[in-house]
This record gives C-alpha cells, sequence and structure tokens, in this order.
C-alpha cells in the first residue's frame, strides 16, 4: 500500500454540502461536459463487460498500443505532452488521459467558486485534447481533490478545502468514491491493468501535487505483477527554455490558448506561451528488479 509521507484520517461529510453540488447551475456548454462524463461513467462499465466477453471485443482495438499519461491537474497533459500526444496518434497508437483532479483549488472556503472552477478547467482539456486529436472517452477525470494529494488519510474520507467535497462526483469515471489513498491506489490500478498501457507519463516536479502522484503511481507500479508498462516522467515546472533558438510549436500554443482560466494576465499569458517553445522532454524510470515492456 502507498501510505509513504501521509499522516492522519480525513473527516467524514454530510451529505448537505454534497446535495449542493448538484444544485449549482451551470451554461449549456457545461451541461455538454456532463454528458461527457456521464458517457465515460457508462463506459466504465463497459468496458470491463467487453474485456470479459473476447468474442465480442474488437481485435484491432485490443492490439492497437496504448500509452498512458497521468495528469495530476487539467493542462499539465497539455503543457507538457502535446508533442507526444500527436507523435503516439500518428503512429497509430491510442492515447488514454487520467486526470486525477480538477484543478479546483481556487479559493478556500468558496465552495461554489471553486467546483465552477474546476468545472471550466475540466472542459478547457476536453476542448484542448479534442484539438489535439484525441476523443472524448480516451479522458478519464476522477476528481479526487486539488491541492491536498499529499495530505489524503489511508481511509475514511477528507473533505476539500476549497470545494467542500468528501468524494468524487457524479461526474466523476468512478463517481461518489470517498477521498483516500486507498480508493486512489485501488482506482488508478484498475486503469492500469484495464488499459494496459506499453508506456505510462507521470508528473515530477516541486509542484507538491505533481510530487506527490509522480512517487504515488512509480510506487504503485512497483507493487504491479507482471510484464509492467515502461514509466517516463515529465516536469511541469524547471524546465529550462531558450525563447530564442528553441523550435515553437504553432499547434502546440493553440491547445495552450484554449486554457484561459490560467492566463489571468499578460505577465501568465507569456508564462503559458514558454511551454509552446522546445522539445518535450521525459526521463525514463526504471526501478530495480522488475521487468518491463522495451
Amino acid at each position: 500500500m502507498l501510505y509513504f509521507l501521509l499522516f492522519g484520517f480525513g473527516f467524514l461529510f454530510t451529505t448537505t454540502v454534497e446535495a449542493s453540488v448538484d444544485q449549482i447551475p451551470v451554461s449549456s456548454y457545461e451541461l455538454l461536459k456532463q454528458k461527457i462524463g456521464a458517457k465515460n461513467q457508462s463506459r466504465a462499465i463497459k468496458v470491463l463487460d467487453s474485456e470479459r466477453d473476447q468474442n465480442n471485443v474488437n481485435d484491432s482495438f485490443i492490439k492497437k498500443s496504448v500509452t498512458m499519461i497521468i495528469a495530476p491537474h487539467p493542462d499539465d497533459e497539455v503543457l507538457c505532452c502535446s508533442l507526444k500526444i500527436k507523435q503516439k496518434l500518428e503512429q497509430g497508437e491510442r492515447v488514454v488521459v487520467v486526470y486525477i483532479t480538477d484543478g479546483d483549488a481556487k479559493e478556500k472556503g468558496n465552495e461554489r467558486a471553486s467546483i465552477l472552477y474546476g468545472q471550466q478547467r475540466r472542459g478547457e482539456s476536453i476542448e484542448a485534447a479534442e484539438a489535439l486529436g484525441l476523443k472524448s472517452n480516451d479522458l478519464i477525470f476522477l476528481n479526487f481533490p486539488d491541492g491536498i494529494l499529499d495530505k489524503l488519510p489511508v481511509t475514511g474520507s477528507m473533505i476539500s478545502p476549497y470545494t467542500g467535497q468528501s468524494q468524487t462526483s457524479y461526474l466523476s469515471y468512478f463517481p461518489r468514491v470517498s477521498y483516500n489513498l486507498v480508493n486512489l491506489e485501488a482506482k488508478l490500478t484498475h486503469l492500469i491493468e484495464e488499459f494496459n498501457p506499453s508506456e505510462l507519463y507521470v508528473s515530477n516536479d516541486t509542484h507538491h501535487d505533481h510530487k506527490f502522484m509522480g512517487d504515488f503511481i512509480k510506487e504503485l507500479v512497483h507493487s504491479l505483477v507482471g510484464v509492467l508498462p515502461t514509466v517516463y516522467e515529465y516536469s511541469v515546472h524547471g524546465r529550462k527554455i531558450n525563447l530564442e533558438s528553441d523550435v515553437f510549436s504553432a499547434d502546440k500554443w493553440k491547445a495552450i490558448q484554449i486554457f484561459k482560466t490560467q492566463m489571468h494576465d499578460a505577465y501568465h499569458e507569456k508564462f503559458m506561451k514558454r511551454y509552446a517553445y522546445g522539445l518535450e522532454k521525459f526521463k525514463k524510470w526504471i526501478p530495480t528488479g522488475m521487468m518491463v515492456r522495451e
């Protein structure tokens, strides 16, 4: 079990706040995103059924190599893996992106604003992913709490200080799951075993959510049995970019520009644009004594 660096137990959550989420009015654009979320929920069940009945599974789907990208927040996958996504798709492979949180850590105590902010960021990732060539059923949103992943209790539940929620929403790929490490490990293990990726991309930099999830996923992979995916690390923060010599990707910048929530002013827009320069760099991770795909 992956319980390192984590302490304490969470608090049980009341049904009063949970009910408030479903009562929040959303725009027609967000309703579209909710439909996509509902489609992903039903798909999770259908995938399980179809995998058990090999006669009903398309052979080409089984043989297609899968690359899985774990994004702690919506936009991490685009900032660091856009070129990799396009490369894999051009090679005829499938790319699945797993979003750990909705990036809803906007304002502590302001549940309504934080939830709506998370919905907006989720919508931006869906739009950006489609611009890169991904389909809606390639995107898996877990809706675990943003900003406190390294503080999750082992069991029980923990209330997000931003959204006021203690479990995943009905829009999650796995709805109504309590926020704790046991559940996070179980859901990620299920996804890795279900999609059986040949390559797995995880975050690893100084941001606490990025660092925690990178370590968490690597420990999880280390605990699995069989021929495992090759793990690559990417860094959202700390990238060195030379604006004068590095090649600029117009396609990547087009996708990055979709994240309006992250471009608060001219400074942040300039900061985001830096990610469109240069090659995407990944560090291969192979733990001692493990058999991985080459």
